[in-house]
């Protein structure tokens, strides 16, 4: 590389840097429930070796109606022994990674394309890119998995120039098959591809030793995760979300109006399946959703912001002719790697009920990244300075883009999916000498343990839900939580309001009528950007209920 190539490395580098730490623990506003669980698990087990529920180092994390994966909460520990507890410190693990696997991204396509230039312009769009950024600036697991791929894909490609190299890519492999759910398909799928493809020289003499070790390290490192694929608690998401769930009843495009032949015919369920299957997998190549609607759930999106950028869909097209153009044989590795990725990428998204889920396809955004990229390598080689005019226009414009939509209009549109307003909730009450009943409507009880810094030890003892030997097993949910002197629950508008104390709940679980008719004092409010209740808090009146009955 020469200096203009560090230097451009460096600037990229640079760029993704504050793309993904600027404003970290502010924004998005809100600190959701699922990040919440993560981190008070991490420091549940860092104050007591136990999760919340009371489980010595689960293999699979007990979470509300499914089990997270392990990684990113273990990874969490060391970060909270530096930092403490805080939003901050629980986004900026997903911030780090995300950067480093830009940092592996350029090293994966140089060591294999041999060209430096290409390699740069990939880590520039992945570092631009509103599919990587969303989920390196949140406590994403699939963020993290990404990353571990990325590098466990440059060890194997350099595992020529030495053998040992095939030890750290089984490594890394193992970690990002135990950091998300879809790795759990793509990872050994991918490198089942490679492996076949590279078979000749993995199991030549001189590399069986050592593949026959990395083999062994990962299968050791991924056994224990092994061992419970039959526990609800693994199958646990894939019954909730699998369109080849035993749940699912009736598959998508069932025509109930059908009898008959026609029934057996056209309302066979494998057939209705493949074809779901097919619908949803094809999603993933249209540039309807890539460039246009993108993912429509608010926390795997940014508003106004596709996927990919709308001016590269242009540069994707002149990188797929390039694709299927005769080139040099350097490029046949690489295009190999990019149709494997692509075409397993989608699979377990696919399975799942989302018409477009972003979060469980993300390794897709690494093969498109390169087309964009080989599609701008094509347009510079050829206009060369008038090329680099337009390329560095385009990148300051998606740069003012994504600076509105990420930092401004995300927390104005989508504060409420994020759950905002939970921590100045927690402010209020803490001051508060009265019992707190809070609804827990959307599970904010993670958040509640999270903001307060409950003691994870007296929250073991004061909320039991199963035994440690049914905790893989045993589904059921403790309904009831408490902390200190807040009780988390449904609200019950006969009992609740016949105690003295103050109930704390959202705009649709306390309105005005109801504040009224149960005699109810308002003690604080908490608004949103668009001045809309997030949450209220009100103390009750139960002698003047009484004397009363209501009082409108």
């Amino acid at each position: 590389m020469n200096k203009k190539q560090w230097i451009l490395l460096l600037v990229i580098l640079v760029i993704a840097t504050i793309l993904r730490f600027i404003q970290l623990g502010e924004t998005p506003q809100g600190f959701y429930r699922d990040e919440s669980a993560l981190g008070y698990n991490a420091y549940s087990l860092m104050e007591t070796g136990k999760d919340e529920f009371g489980k010595k180092w689960p293999i699979l994390f007990r979470s509300f109606n499914d089990f997270k994966t392990p990684i990113y909460t273990y990874l969490l520990i060391p970060m909270y022994k530096v930092f403490g507890m805080t939003a901050w410190s629980t986004r900026v693990l997903s911030a780090a990674m995300g950067v480093i696997g830009i940092w592996f991204c350029f090293l994966l396509i140089k060591n294999i394309s041999k060209s430096i230039n290409l390699a740069l312009i990939s880590a520039l769009f992945l570092a631009i890119s509103p599919w990587h950024l969303i989920f390196s600036r949140t406590s994403y697991e699939t963020n993290v998995a990404f990353t571990f791929f990325v590098i466990s894909l440059w060890s194997f490609y350099k595992f020529k120039q030495n053998n040992k190299f095939l030890i750290i890519a089984a490594i890394m492999a193992a970690l990002s098959f135990l950091t998300y759910h879809s790795e759990r398909v793509i990872v050994p799928l991918v490198f089942l591809v490679l492996f076949l493809n590279e078979n000749k020289s993995i199991f030549s003499r001189k590399n069986l030793k050592i593949t026959i070790i990395a083999l062994t390290l990962g299968f050791i490192l991924i056994l224990p995760t092994l061992r419970l694929m039959t526990t609800p608690g693994f199958l646990s998401r894939l019954n909730s979300l699998s369109i080849l769930s035993k749940n699912v009843k009736q598959p998508w495009a069932y025509d109930e109006n059908l009898t008959g032949f026609k029934s057996k015919v056209f309302n066979n369920n494998l057939l209705l399946q493949i074809r779901e299957f097919s619908s949803l997998y094809t999603s993933y190549f249209s540039p309807r959703y890539l460039f246009g609607l993108g993912d429509p759930e608010p926390r795997t999106s940014y508003p106004d912001l596709a996927p990919l950028l709308f001016w590269q869909l242009p540069f994707l097209i002149i990188g797929l002719i390039w694709f299927f153009s005769k080139t040099k044989k350097e490029s046949h590795k690489l295009k190999f790697l990019l149709v494997t990725i692509m075409l397993i990428s989608p699979i377990p998204a696919s399975i799942t009920r989302d018409p477009f889920s972003s979060t469980r396809a993300l390794p897709l955004v690494l093969p498109l990244s390169i087309l964009v990229a080989s599609g701008i390598y094509t347009f510079l080689n050829k206009y060369k300075k008038i090329g680099i005019m337009i390329l560095v226009c385009l990148i300051l414009w998606s740069l003012g883009k994504i600076y509105l939509s990420v930092f401004k209009f995300n927390d104005y549109f989508r504060g409420r999916a994020w759950q905002n307003g939970v921590e100045k909730m927690i402010a209020k009450i803490e001051s508060e000498n009265l019992p707190i009943m809070i609804d827990n409507r959307g599970d904010i009880y993670s958040q509640i343990l999270f903001f307060t810094g409950a003691n994870p030890k007296e929250y073991q003892k004061n909320n039991f839900e199963v035994s440690e030997h049914d905790y893989y097993t045993n589904m059921n949910r403790n309904k009831v939580k408490k902390i200190n002197n807040i009780t988390i629950k449904s609200l019950d508008w006969g009992k609740d309001t016949q105690i003295e104390q103050i109930l704390v709940g959202d705009a649709l679980a306390i309105s005005d009528t109801q504040i009224k008719e149960h005699c109810l004092t308002k003690v604080f409010e908490i608004k949103d950007l668009n001045d809309k209740v997030l949450f209220a808090g009100l103390k009750t009146n139960p002698k003047l209920k009484k004397e009363k009955g209501m009082c409108f």
